[in-house]
């Protein structure tokens, strides 16, 4: 078991003791500085149980939940919020947690367990896919994934890059490139979609997330919402029987 945090004190190490004494070494804690470098840790080590974060510390949180909120493999995340005022009226999609400072270890297990054992509920995205809790999203994102092969531009640092688009899913794709990109760094994706009438361009911002033989995983960061929804019916027919 994994938590993410974005956490000042005390509260990081209230964090850190709770989980300790409640799971042992059956779970671990990693602390980011901002909620972007815990996005970015999830991108590249993989779905935590929970994240939690501190608005104080993040003053994008609201947006950054809304992010997570738009993805396959992270709509049900849990999310425990800390804050030194009430919570906004609107509190985000479940699950979703805000929890006033200062806050004791109790406070903080109680809110924790109870996001939990939400989360273990079994729910539908908007596309009608069942996702599981417990890093069961990923299966999902990978039955939504359409095999390509498709001409592709990657653009990283003003450098236009010819590739393959190999697959695509609504959180991300594999291309291949004839030169070397960056772990971590930002790119744009442009590809045109093969048996479109008229071609159907769509352009993604994108952060290179693994590095394989001759190929990169991408995470998509940005893209609209029009080609959201594209993408979303696209690799669904391909998952229909």
């Amino acid at each position: 078991m994994k938590f993410s945090t974005v956490l000042r004190e005390p509260e990081s190490s209230l964090f850190e003791s709770m989980v300790s004494t409640r799971w042992g070494r059956e779970a671990h804690v990693e602390t980011a500085c901002s909620d972007l470098e815990a996005m970015q840790r999830l991108y590249l080590s993989g779905r935590p149980s929970l994240l939690c974060i501190d608005v104080d510390m993040c003053p994008s949180a609201p947006q950054t939940l809304h992010a997570l909120r738009q993805q396959l493999d992270t709509v049900t995340l849990p999310v425990l919020i800390l804050a030194d005022g009430d919570p906004p009226k609107e509190q985000g999609k479940e699950p979703t947690r805000w929890l006033r400072k200062p806050c004791t270890r109790e406070d903080l297990e109680s809110a924790v367990i109870g996001l939990l054992d939400s989360a273990a509920v079994p729910a539908v995205d908007e596309a009608g896919v069942p996702i599981h809790a417990a890093g069961r999203g990923i299966e999902a994102r990978k039955a939504l994934r359409r095999p390509l092969k498709t001409p592709c531009v990657v653009v990283t640092g003003g450098e236009k890059i010819k590739g393959l688009l190999m697959d695509i899913s609504l959180t991300g794709s594999r291309v291949e490139v004839p030169s070397e990109l960056k772990v971590s760094s930002m790119v744009k994706l442009i590809v045109g979609i093969p048996g479109t009438v008229p071609l159907r361009i769509i352009r993604f911002k994108a952060q290179v997330v693994r590095e394989g033989d001759r190929a990169y995983g991408l995470a998509f960061k940005e893209m609209d919402g029009e080609s959201r929804d594209f993408v979303r019916s696209y690799t669904k027919k391909e998952a229909d029987p």
